[in-house]
C-alpha cells in the first residue's frame, strides 16, 4: 500500500458574470486573448494549473480569477457579480446577438452509470433552450506510458499511468469519483436548478468524464467549489484520493459493497435522502482502510494533504454539509485573490494559496457553538446527520 500524491492536478472550471438579473455572455466582456481565462459558451472558463500541489493548485485558479476580477475592471464592470450555480437563463436578444452562446459542440464524454459505457453529448437547441451550465472539473494528469523515461521509470509511476490512459483504469476511477466526491457533493449543493443542469442540458451527470491526452477528467460536479478555496482544495484532493483508492486495489471490494447503479441515480436525481444513505456506507468502506493505513502511515498528517483518509477532515465535512455551508456563501473574488501578508512568507501573497480544507474549515467550525458536542458525538459508522437535513 502506498500514497500517489506527485500526480498532476488541474481544472477549468466556469462561472458566470451577471449585472442584477442579467447573465452577460462572456463573448460582450473577454475582448482579447488571455492564458488562463477565455469564453465558453456563455461562460468563463479559467485555465489554470497544472500544479503536484493542492496548494499550487489554489493559487493557479486564484491568479486566473484575478485576471477575471482586472478584466471586469477594465471594462468598468466592477459593479457586475459573479454566480457559480448549476445554470443561469439568456435572454433571447443575446442568443441572437452572440454567437458562441450557442456553441455547444464540445468533445463529447464519456458516462459510466454502474450498468455500462457510453457517448454522452448535450442535444438541446441552444437557440431555443435560454439555461446555460457552468461545472468545477478535475484533471488528473500523467505523460503516456513510454514517452517521458524520467517519469516512467519506476513500477509505481508506471502502474498510475496504464491507470489514467486505459479506459478500464478511467472507469474504475470514475466510480470512486461518484461515490467519494459526487455524491457528497449532492448533501453541499442543495440547489434546485441541478435537475436543469443534469436532465435539461446534458451536462455534470453521475460517471461523466473524459478521456484526455494527458489522463483522466471528472465532470460531475458544479461550480460550487468556486466559493471559497477550501472548497475547491476538498475537490481536488478527494479526486486524487479516489486515484489512490484504485491505484491500490482497494475499489474492487468498495464496489462489490455499494450499487454503483443506485449511486448513479442519487446523483442524477439530487436525492438528498438516498445520499445520506449512500454516504454512510461509502464512509463504512473507509473503516478497515483508514486502520490499515493508520498503521502503515502513523508518521503521516493525513489532514495535510488527503481529505478522504483523515477522521477529523470527514467529520468537518459532515458538520458542514448538515449547516448547508454553502447556503451561507456567495462569490467573493477576495476568498482567492485577495493579497495579503503571511508570517513567514516574504512580501503580500494571494490568500487562496494559504487556505486548504484542513486549517479553512477549522476556522469555519469554530463558527458554530454546536460543533464541539457535534466532534464529540460523531464517529466514521455513526450516522449523526441525517435527522437533521432531513426534517
Amino acid at each position: 500500500m502506498e500514497f500517489v500524491s506527485s500526480i498532476k492536478m488541474g481544472n477549468d472550471p466556469e462561472l458566470f458574470i451577471k449585472s442584477g438579473n442579467r447573465l452577460l455572455p462572456s463573448e460582450s466582456i473577454i475582448k482579447s486573448k488571455h492564458r488562463t481565462v477565455k469564453v465558453d459558451n456563455a461562460a468563463v472558463e479559467l485555465q489554470p494549473g497544472p500544479s503536484h500541489c493542492l496548494q499550487m493548485q489554489n493559487k493557479f485558479i486564484a491568479s486566473a480569477l484575478a485576471v477575471v476580477k482586472k478584466i471586469l475592471i477594465d471594462q468598468d464592470l466592477a459593479a457586475t457579480h459573479i454566480s457559480v450555480r448549476p445554470v443561469e437563463r439568456l435572454r433571447l436578444e443575446d442568443i441572437d446577438k452572440y454567437s458562441t452562446v450557442c456553441a455547444f459542440g464540445c468533445q463529447p464524454s464519456l458516462v459510466y452509470d454502474g450498468d455500462g459505457l457510453r457517448t454522452s453529448a448535450p442535444t438541446v437547441n441552444p437557440r431555443k433552450v435560454r439555461f446555460r451550465s457552468v461545472g468545477y472539473h478535475v484533471h488528473i494528469g500523467s505523460s503516456k506510458p513510454g514517452t517521458d523515461y524520467w517519469e516512467y521509470k519506476h513500477a509505481r509511476e508506471k502502474r498510475v499511468c496504464n491507470l489514467l490512459h486505459t479506459t478500464e483504469g478511467r472507469v474504475r476511477l470514475v466510480q470512486m469519483c461518484d461515490l467519494f466526491v459526487g455524491l457528497p457533493a449532492v448533501l453541499m449543493e442543495r440547489d434546485n436548478r441541478v435537475p436543469i443542469r443534469r436532465k435539461t442540458l446534458g451536462y455534470g451527470k453521475a460517471g461523466e468524464f473524459r478521456e484526455q491526452p494527458h489522463g483522466f477528467e471528472y465532470r460531475t460536479l458544479g461550480s460550487w467549489p468556486l466559493l471559497h478555496p477550501m472548497w475547491g482544495w476538498w475537490a481536488n484532493g478527494m479526486v486524487r484520493d479516489c486515484l489512490n483508492l484504485v491505484f491500490n486495489d482497494l475499489d474492487t471490494d468498495i464496489r462489490k459493497s455499494i450499487n454503483m447503479t443506485k449511486v448513479a441515480e442519487i446523483i442524477n436525481e439530487g436525492n438528498l435522502a438516498g445520499a445520506l444513505e449512500y454516504w454512510q456506507a461509502a464512509k463504512n468502506t473507509l473503516i478497515p482502510i483508514m486502520k490499515q493505513w493508520g498503521d502503515k502511515f502513523s508518521n503521516v498528517n493525513l489532514a495535510d494533504s488527503h481529505p478522504l483518509f483523515s477522521k477529523e477532515l470527514l467529520k468537518r465535512f459532515d458538520f458542514l454539509a448538515m449547516k448547508r455551508d454553502l447556503v451561507r456563501r456567495v462569490f467573493n473574488f477576495n476568498s482567492w485573490c485577495k493579497r495579503k501578508h503571511f508570517k513567514g512568507w516574504e512580501g503580500q501573497r494571494l490568500v487562496g494559496f494559504h487556505i486548504g480544507f484542513d486549517n479553512g474549515s477549522k476556522e469555519r467550525v469554530k463558527e458554530f457553538e454546536d460543533w464541539p458536542e457535534f466532534s464529540e458525538s460523531w464517529s466514521l459508522s455513526k450516522d449523526i446527520i441525517s435527522k437533521q437535513m432531513l426534517a
